[in-house]
């Protein structure tokens, strides 16, 4: 009708504005608009009308060109051609499809290669919005390929908005959502960067500990918390300065960069209690308590007792904790020669009695012999 007409010339003067160089593609496509929404008007049932609408659709120069047009119509076209096929009623409808070249074949042909152009534009294209992408995932979700593209242009999309301000809960949906991706990667480290400042500065551990509890996945932010952690443990160790506070501070903090220090600490203390001991009870406890160097010269100073102070509690104690010791032969010996000093029977016997694994039997027993 003219009414159509005319609306038609008002939108292509609206869409194309005019340039002299471009007129004549114009014109050509403004011709093909009319005649296509003319006969689309006329039967929108008609299955090759409606393929040749979606190829309007597609074709590359054309400055209305759309995918989401193309793939509106070519679905109805499948859908309404299944139709003909499945109904005898058709079967005319059909015969003249067949005489036009529009076969089962052609059809799927011509949805696979929208598909594909369409997964290429979608890759190009520089822009792509939100609600863009919720529509081209309705028209083409069927498509794999074209899902895949459109994930992956969401997620990319979804990560600029997330660190747009740097909002932590926004980076961390995201850090959950795409979690393994190198994005996500990126993103963790933007969280811990946001709270970077906050956790360095507080010795509050109930704070620290609920952002760590918040963002439970962001590894960057839990290494973070750990070692602020540590920073504040090593503080309150150092205003203790006992043994035990460091030795509770290594177990709980064995990565901390103070482990070196702490245990450098735990030594001068051990070093200072050492030479504070003078029984042979607290010498061996105090062997007993560590496994550092500091057992050498403790060791040194209770065989010291022994062989130079003659203190037999040494001996007894030394005789009863350190069967292993490389000096253990040497104790016995110079304790049993206190007991066979002067051939006495008594000592002897005693000896024998608390001591039954003496290593040389033979020389004791000749010895109480002789007494």
């Amino acid at each position: 009708t003219i009414s159509m007409r005319n609306s038609l010339f008002l939108f292509f003067a609206l869409v194309f504005p005019m340039c002299a160089t471009a007129q004549t593609d114009k014109d050509t496509f403004m011709l093909q608009y009319e005649t296509l929404y003319k006969a689309y008007y006329e039967s929108p049932g008609d299955v090759s009308n409606l393929l040749n609408l979606s190829e309007f659709y597609l074709t590359e120069n054309n400055p209305l060109r759309n995918f989401l047009l193309a793939k509106k119509y070519m679905q109805v076209a499948e859908e309404r051609y299944l139709t003909i096929i499945d109904d005898d009623k058709y079967y005319r409808d059909l015969s003249k499809l067949m005489k036009r070249g529009v076969t089962f074949d052609s059809v799927r042909a011509m949805s696979l290669r929208l598909n594909q152009l369409a997964n290429v534009h979608l890759k190009q294209v520089p822009t792509l919005g939100m609600e863009e992408i919720e529509h081209y995932l309705q028209a083409f979700g069927s498509d794999e390929q074209i899902r895949e593209t459109l994930y992956l242009r969401r997620m990319h999309l979804e990560y600029a908005l997330a660190i747009q301000n740097r909002n932590a809960d926004s980076c961390y949906r995201f850090l959950t959502q795409y979690a393994g991706t190198n994005l996500s990667n990126n993103i963790d480290t933007v969280i811990s960067a946001v709270f970077q400042d906050t956790i360095e500065a507080s010795s509050d551990l109930n704070f620290i500990n609920d952002i760590a509890s918040r963002y439970s996945e962001c590894v960057s932010l839990q290494r973070m918390v750990q070692k602020r952690r540590g920073e504040i443990a090593y503080t309150k160790a150092c205003e203790l300065n006992t043994i035990e506070a460091y030795q509770q501070f290594l177990t709980a903090h064995s990565g901390s960069d103070h482990y070196m220090e702490v245990l450098q600490r735990m030594d001068d203390l051990m070093a200072e209690q050492l030479s504070h001991l003078r029984s042979a009870q607290d010498i061996v406890t105090f062997i007993q308590a560590n496994n550092s160097p500091l057992v050498i010269p403790a060791r040194k100073r209770l065989l010291n007792k022994i062989f130079q102070d003659h203190d037999v509690r040494a001996i007894e104690l030394y005789l009863d904790n350190f069967k292993m010791d490389s000096a253990y032969t040497d104790v016995f010996n110079f304790y049993y020669e206190w007991h066979s000093a002067e051939g006495n029977m008594d000592p002897l016997v005693s000896f024998n009695t608390r001591y039954p694994q003496f290593p040389f039997r033979t020389v004791l027993e000749s010895d109480l012999q002789r007494a």
